[in-house]
């Protein structure tokens, strides 16, 4: 045996390796540095037949020694050679051997950059440093790729090791395995080949660290790679930019620009519109303590509006203030639509907005904040609405923040959306109501204050005909020190005023809830309060042999659950393995409220799911994929609670990756395909505004987990069986959408989904052909949606994205 000609590349140490092995035997190597950690030592085979391989090592800046066998078949050790290798040495004699063109140099280096049958393949997929407890804790999510030829190994285990320059190990933690396949890659050929997606945390700012993988027994070949810090920051960046493409990325001013703002031109062109219906604006302004500079440009960007048809109300609070009211006076005087009232002191925010609504005489009232600024085009954009839609009684519209001129956080809102209302004040700005409701409400007291908006956005939500969303930004939120602009919690006791107002709003319509804290500040979660007499929900289970995987997700319900009225219907299809057999007899000896019913024909999730309903006495069905994992005790306690608002029909819960990352937080159809909104990113991101973490309207949620009423259900046929695998679920919510029902995504509620491993990837011609028809049908069936785009997920966002990209298409 001979250790030969040494390279480096990649961060790697490549040494040619000469050695007689017998037919049967096999070459293996070791490493081991300082403190005899261990580090891995690969062997490829180059030119076996000409006992040529190449001995692999991590590029180490400590001293390793390595050690190379000869074993024979029955492992017995024919031949042995040990070798220091130093850092400094191994640079300077590469270097040269580079230099001078060393025979076989080229060759070896960077050996293993491709997978190989004798050694296994990293690749690193993606970094995510934002999202996770500890602060400083990121995901790693690798892809290891290996050759089986062996049955045995088809599902051996394997470890992960994460070790730095100096071969120490780096502490990693809640490992998971996202997915474990094989396939065969090669037409007309036995090579199988198994591909693993797995992920860990580690602490974050080790930009440079060693992935070795190693399997059990050694049944595999091992593999390794180096992150280092370009390779590190190139794969973190990647995938952060999928989440620098949305409002509050770094272009959205750039966006803004592009695609928002209105030319003199159309500027001119709006001040010689004439409409049908001119309504008398009334903008109301309480003034306490205002920045004279901030009020120059508020009044002038009032006094600028297109649509002249307004009065501007300022509220003056702070008539102490000698230079506020001396601006104020010069703005009204030279403008006969100001109109002026002067306080003896500051009632609060509420108290003073009540004493401007009290002198209004516009047909509409808007809450324009003292330091915010105005689009010209805003009242223009709401007259038009009101034209296209005279029953309408409230508007609210897109807004962004603006920080020493420089536009930011461009909040690019959902369609109305009650659900999503009662957790968070995501209608803001520019609040614009029909004073005829406003006139027979009860106006906002002290209780409120801070949370004023919100409250009357709630009251006159409930008696509005017609609630119309300006899809354009028009309105910029000043961002200062003490602005709730810039931090949610510069106002702590705006969220306990939200608590009330929304509170109070569930006490009017009738319907008992909690309201406690959510996600962040000035957000909330409603919990309902279910019937005394809790209703039969019945739960539907396809089930096609994964006998370890639906019994994990059974024994998830039986033992997590807190909700106690539920029956199981697992509908069997084609199964052929006995323990999936005497699996469903003995689950069905030990538990009364589980039934097996057979379905006969190839799979199809629609008319699996529609047997299974034939067999449901349940008020409510809960469609549950085999591969679910429950995490929150009372999920259906949670799936049940907006069902008891009457215009909700489906509800669906936030499904995980075993690491935590998201695989389904509500479906979005962005002009394409249905689509997984923020998939892959960790569940504890704090993104776009926390909108992932509200719960909120969707136009539909995943059959994975879904829960609907009987009456609902009957409503529209059940599920079109006409889509075997894909698209019906999606189908199936917007059917209920177009009757006018509603469908929820309650990011609260979590399982884990172990998603396609039950029934395996649609990766064959054939599925890709059946996945295209069902494609078709679907845009055939939905051209509004794919023409429009999403109304609760916004139609200034990108085509074909999940992730809030902007769309740099569109012209509003």
């Amino acid at each position: 045996m001979k250790l030969g000609t040494i390279t480096r590349g990649d961060r790697k140490i490549y040494i040619l390796l000469t050695a007689d092995c017998p037919q049967g035997g096999s070459i293996v190597a070791e490493s081991h540095c300082q403190g005899d950690d261990a580090v891995p030592a690969l062997v490829a085979a180059k030119d076996a037949a000409r006992g040529e391989y190449v001995l692999i090592l991590p590029l180490l800046y400590v001293e390793q020694t390595v050690t190379v066998r000869v074993l024979d078949a029955q492992g017995a050790v024919l031949d042995e050679e040990s070798q220091k290798v130093r850092h400094l040495s191994s640079a300077l004699t590469a270097k040269y051997n580079t230099l001078s063109k060393a025979p076989g140099v080229n060759d070896i280096r960077n050996f293993d950059r491709y997978a190989r049958s004798d050694i296994s393949h990293i690749e690193p997929d993606r970094i995510c440093y934002f999202g996770y407890e500890p602060q400083n804790s990121e995901l790693v999510h690798i892809v290891i790729t290996t050759h089986c030829d062996d049955a045995s190994t088809y599902e051996t285990p394997f470890e992960v090791i994460v070790f730095d320059r100096q071969g120490k190990r780096v502490p990693i933690r809640n490992r998971a395995v996202l997915s474990d396949k094989l396939d065969h890659p090669v037409p007309h050929s036995d090579f199988t080949r198994r591909t693993i997606h797995t992920s860990f945390l580690k602490d974050h700012g080790n930009d440079w660290f060693f992935i070795w993988v190693r399997f059990e027994n050694d049944a595999l070949p091992p593999a390794f790679i180096c992150m280092d810090k370009w390779r590190t920051e190139y794969i973190r960046d990647r995938f952060q930019k999928k989440f620098n493409d949305s409002g509050q990325g770094p272009f959205y001013e750039d966006w803004f620009y592009h695609t928002q703002k209105k030319s003199p031109m159309e500027l001119d062109g709006q001040r010689r519109a004439h409409f049908e219906i001119e309504p008398l604006f009334s903008i109301i302004v309480p003034l306490y303590k205002t920045p004279l500079d901030f009020f120059a440009e508020m009044s002038q960007s009032v006094l600028e509006q297109t649509y002249g048809k307004f009065e501007l109300i300022l509220v003056n609070s702070t008539p102490e203030d000698k230079e506020l009211a001396a601006a104020v006076a010069a703005c009204a005087a030279n403008d006969d639509r100001v109109r002026v009232v002067t306080l003896d002191k500051n009632y609060g925010i509420a108290g003073n907005t009540n004493e401007g609504i009290a002198i209004a005489q516009g047909d509409f009232l808007c809450f324009f904040d003292h330091d915010d600024i105005l689009e010209p085009s805003i009242l223009f954009e709401y007259v038009d609405a009101i034209n296209r839609y005279p029953e309408t009684d409230l508007l609210y519209c897109d807004e962004d923040k603006i920080r020493d001129g420089k536009l930011f956080d461009g909040f690019l809102k959902t369609d109305f959306s009650w659900e999503l209302l009662a957790t968070c004040n995501y209608v803001c700005h520019l609040l614009t109501v029909r004073k005829s409701i406003v006139d027979v409400i009860e106006l906002s007291g002290d209780e409120v204050t801070g949370a004023q908006d919100w409250d009357m956005t709630l009251k006159v939500a409930e008696k509005a005909r017609n609630i119309f969303h300006v899809r354009k930004v028009l309105y910029h939120w000043r961002s200062h020190e003490h602005s709730a602009a810039s931090n949610a919690n510069a106002k702590p006791y705006t969220h306990k005023a939200g608590e009330i107002a929304v509170r109070n709003h569930y006490e009017r319509i009738g319907i008992p809830v909690d309201v406690i804290d959510g996600f962040c500040g000035n957000m909330h979660r409603i919990v309902y309060h279910l019937p005394e007499k809790k209703p039969l929900v019945s739960i539907i289970i396809p089930n096609k042999d994964q006998s370890f995987m639906l019994e994990r997700c059974l024994d998830s319900i039986w033992e997590k659950t807190t909700y106690e009225n539920f029956e199981i219907i697992i509908v069997e299809n084609n199964s052929v393995e006995d323990e999936t057999f005497a699996l469903y007899e003995r689950l069905q000896a030990e538990h009364d409220n589980l039934r097996v019913v057979r379905f006969e024909g190839s799979f199809n999730y629609s008319a699996i799911c529609n047997l299974g309903v034939t067999h449901a006495v349940g008020d409510h069905y809960l469609f549950l994929n085999n591969d679910m994992e429950v995490i929150t005790p009372d999920w259906i306690e949670l799936l049940l609670g907006p069902l008891q608002r009457e215009e909700v029909a489906v509800v669906g819960a936030r499904l995980l990756y075993p690491d935590r990352t998201i695989q389904h937080d509500g479906v979005v159809i962005p002009r394409s395909d249905p689509k997984h909104v923020a998939c892959m990113a960790p569940a504890s991101l704090v993104y776009y505004f926390g909108m992932i973490h509200n719960a909120r309207d969707v136009l539909a949620v995943t059959g994975a987990c879904l829960m609907v009423s009987r009456k609902d259900f009957e409503s529209v046929e059940g599920f079109d069986e006409r889509y075997a695998v894909a698209y019906n679920d999606v189908d199936f919510c917007l059917r209920l959408v177009e009757k006018g029902r509603h469908v929820i995504i309650d990011p609260n509620i979590e399982l884990y989904h172990y998603e396609s491993v039950s029934r395996g990837f649609d990766e064959t011609v054939e599925s890709k052909m059946r996945n295209a028809e069902e494609l078709a049908m679907f845009q055939k069936r939905w051209p509004r949606f794919i023409a429009e785009g999403d109304p609760y997920y916004g139609t200034n966002i990108a085509h074909a994205n999940a992730y809030y990209a902007l769309n740099w298409d569109v012209r509003a």
